[in-house]
Formats: C-alpha cells, structure tokens, sequence
C-alpha cells in the first residue's frame, strides 16, 4: 500500500462507525492498531458524550494523558453566585468519573489548574488557591492505586506560608521526578514578583520549595508573566519566562524573554542577570493579548529551543507580532536572534500563539496562530532543521483554506509523530476542533479530521497530549457558551 492510499485508507477509518481492517504481514503503520492477526485503522471516539463535563461554566482548564494512556483533565468550575472550585475528570475503565479536588479547602477562588503524569496511575496536580488577602499553591495527588488525595488545610500549601504565590506550571517525567516553577511575590508589599523552583524527585518523595521570598531566579524587577519550563527525563531542565528589565520607579523597559538552565537535578538553577536577556531589546515580546508568549522545549542529543513572539513592526491596526526561535545545538552554545527581522513571519502580520515540538532527528515543528480578528485567523506550521533557526522550506497552512484557524495545540511522540489540533469554522458557522497528523513515514501532514460535532454550537480551547505504553492520542476541547462551557474529550483507539 503506498503512502496515498494509506492515507486515505486512515483518513475514511478514522471517520468511520465501523473499524477497517488490512491483512499484512508487515508491523501496523503509525496509525494502525494489531487485531486478530490484521491492522485496523485507530478511530476517534468520545470519552465524555455528547454532554460532556462540568457544572455551571469551565474557565481554564489542563488536560494529559496519563502513564497509562487515559485521559485526565482538571479545571475552573464557576457556578452564578459561587467563587470557582476545582474540579477534576479522569477515564475509568469505559466511563469518566469527576471529583471536586478543591471541596475541603476554605471558600476561595481556584485558579489556573495544571497536570502532571508519573509512572503508570500515578498524577500530580496542582493549582492557585485565593483569598483577598492570599494565594497559595496547593497539591493534590493520584497514586499508583488510582485513588485521589486533595488538599484539606492550606497548612499543607506547597508555596511559602504569608507569600502571594501563584500561576503554577508543571511538568513530570515518567520516573515520577516532577519541577514546578511560580511567581511569588519577592517583597512584602508585592513592589516585585519572581519565580520559585519546586520539585520532587520521584513518587512519594518530598518537594523542595525556595527557603524564602527573595530565594528566586529571575532578575528582581517588577514582575514576571508566561513563566514555563521544560523537563527531560534524567532532570535536565529548562525555565523561560518574560519581564521588563529596568529597574527604575515604576517599572519601564522593553519586555525581554529569560531563561535559566542546568544539564542535571545535581545542578541548581543560576540566578539571571536583568542583561542577559535571549530576546532582541528593541522591541517588546508579546504578552497579555492572547496566546502562548514563550514556550521552552528539549529535545534529542541534548537540543534545546525557545519560542516566542514579539512584536516586529506597527500598522494602522496596532503592532503586529513575527515568531522568534533560539536554539540550543547539541555541545551546549545558543543561537540566539539579534533582530526582530530573524523572525519566521514577516512585517506586518500578526502572528502569536506559538506551540512546537521536537522529532527524534533533532528537526523541530513551529505552529501558530496569524490574525489576531475575524476574518483572516488562521494556523500555519513550519520545520526547521537540527540546529538552525532557519525554514527547511516555507510554512504551510494547517487550517483549511478559506476558514478561521486558531488556538493550535501540538503533541509528539515517535510512533505517532506530530499532532495537531485547532478550533476551525467557515464563515459566521459555529467553531470546529480538526487534527492533523504528520506520521514518521510521512513527508509532511496528512489530511484534516474533524473530532467535534457539527451540531450548531461553538467550541475552542483545544488541548491535545499523547501518552502510555501504546502512544495513545486525546483530544479535548470546551463546548458552549461563555455561561455554560463544558469539557469534551475524545481519543484515537
């Protein structure tokens, strides 16, 4: 079977009610499945219904696939005149169960959720607990016999007691070693806000916190935002975020992207001077204005990226924003942009929510979102070569021609390849969320798939993740009104 006809081969599977099945004494392809001595196709199917999840509205929400493949979300639930609770989903044997992970805590808001996968069951999650007078960060944990522990007393907060501590992220590896880093506030009277480093080294282990307010990374100087951070499987770790640089009354400066570094858990994080910035100084970095700003990844053979946008040039319409790439080749040195013109979009087109991913060649996958308003969004994908921050050849579009592209979300693992996923509609019809693959025995992204239902009403927030043993691909994404969003989800079985 060649490469086209394979492709349609899945595409007209994967939209099937009925699994297709091929005969091959060959290893299923990337997006087969073995059976009964054939190769079928993997399908998408619904793990939520056609109800989907939540009470009252979901606001910001986190979605994984666990370490054994299964689909765990965790987000904002917000009901008319009762502050957001912390709800959590994870899929169980055919169904989906739900918890309230915040229900002991003291009346608060919940914010900003994040997830983590460990070995098998095993999860971590984490969120902001506040208060008009404190923000704390608060764990809950999934063990390796599935069962939940959620917070019960802010005593047992991960961040500083009295530090306004917030805007978690997470990542964890398969050994169970998790990192954590989040914006304190490093004076009393919140003059300036900095990043912490949390972390624990396996399941079960205790976490470090810093030992005090002022114990941070980042320059001390007004405050941080789009804070990150990568994690490699033997504990390499890469932190990024944006801030301004000057530490004059009041603040001021450009907005610069930072990083901070270590090869191994035996090596702290260095504190960053407010000089050495990755990003060009002559114009801002893009933030608060919808989408991911920067987005640090690792990769093969000790590879190392960073992604961000930042603002290029200034139209009647306002600035507009290119895609900016720093790589770091494999015996240690970055290459880093001089000017905003190194960037991948040129002037005077808006480009921002930038996500990317690694292959195991060392090439790296760049998508985001250009056009910022209707009509004119849509989702474009580019490759870059190991080692170069250059385009192999020119980006493509992901979206269809003619619709609204947004929102992307990517995911990569080396048995699927890249996938990605995008809210789409065509004219003033409702948003869809469609997935494109590039398999590893492919030249470039295969066909569209539309995974939403075309039933009148809106959808976005796409997220997608790949995980366990058999590689397996979810989806989800939030349907229905500002008042009344719930989760969806869905998975290629």
């Amino acid at each position: 079977m060649n490469r086209a006809l394979a492709a349609i081969f899945v595409l007209a599977c994967a939209l099937s009610a009925t699994a297709c099945k091929r005969s091959t004494a060959k290893p299923c392809g990337a997006w087969e499945k073995g059976k009964d001595g054939h190769c079928e196709a993997l399908r998408f199917r619904s793990l939520t219904g056609s109800s989907g999840l939540g009470e009252g509205t979901a606001g910001v929400y986190a979605m994984i696939a666990d370490g054994e493949g299964k689909f765990v979300a965790a987000w904002e639930a917000g009901e008319t005149g009762r502050e957001p609770f912390l709800t959590v989903a994870e899929e169980v044997g055919e169904s989906v169960a739900v918890h309230v992970a915040s229900r002991a805590l003291p009346p608060a808001m919940n914010f900003g959720p994040v997830l983590g996968a460990g070995p098998g069951k095993s999860v971590t999650l984490a969120w902001q607990h506040q208060t008009p007078d404190a923000a704390s960060i608060v764990l809950g944990e999934r063990h390796a016999d599935g069962t939940w522990a959620f917070p019960s007393r802010l005593e047992d907060a991960l961040s500083l007691p009295g530090v306004w501590t917030g805007n978690p992220k997470l990542q964890c590896v398969p050994s169970g070693r998790c990192l954590m880093v989040w914006t304190q506030a490093g004076a009393a009277d919140k003059s300036f806000f900095a990043l912490g480093v949390s972390e624990r080294s396996a399941v079960g282990k205790p976490w470090t916190r810093p030992s005090d307010r002022t114990d941070v990374i980042n320059p001390k100087v007004m405050f941080v935002d789009d804070n990150d951070l990568a994690l490699g499987a033997n504990g390499e770790g890469l932190v990024t975020w944006y801030q301004a640089g000057s530490d004059k009354p009041g603040g001021g400066g450009v907005l610069a992207v930072y990083k901070s570094e270590r090869k191994s858990p035996a090596d702290p994080f260095p504190h960053i001077a407010k000089n050495d910035t990755i990003s060009p100084r002559n114009r801002d970095v893009s933030g608060n204005r919808g989408g991911k700003a920067v987005l640090p990844l690792l990769g093969p053979e000790g590879r190392a990226a960073i992604l961000w946008s930042q603002e290029n040039s200034t139209t009647l319409a306002g600035d507009t924003r290119t895609i900016m790439v720093a790589v770091r080749k494999p015996d240690g040195a970055w290459d880093i942009p001089s000017t905003v013109e190194e960037g991948l979009v040129e002037k005077g087109i808006d480009a921002f929510w930038v996500q990317g991913t690694f292959r195991v060649d060392g090439s790296l996958v760049v998508v985001w979102q250009e056009g910022n308003s209707s009509p004119g969004r849509r989702v474009r994908a580019a490759v870059l070569a190991p080692g170069s921050r250059k385009l192999t050849s020119p980006a493509i579009d992901l979206s269809t021609p003619g619709t609204e592209g947004m929102v992307p979300s990517v995911a990569y693992s080396p048995r699927r390849g890249v996938v990605v996923a995008w809210a789409e509609r065509t004219h003033d019809l409702p948003f869809r969320v469609l997935v494109r693959k590039w398999a590893p025995d492919e030249a470039t992204f295969g066909r569209a798939l539309p995974v939403s239902t075309a039933d009148g009403v809106d959808v976005g927030s796409p997220r997608v993740s790949i995980g366990g043993p058999n590689e397996r691909v979810i989806v989800s994404w939030k349907r229905g009104d500002p008042t009344h969003e719930r989760i969806m989800a869905g998975a290629f079985d």
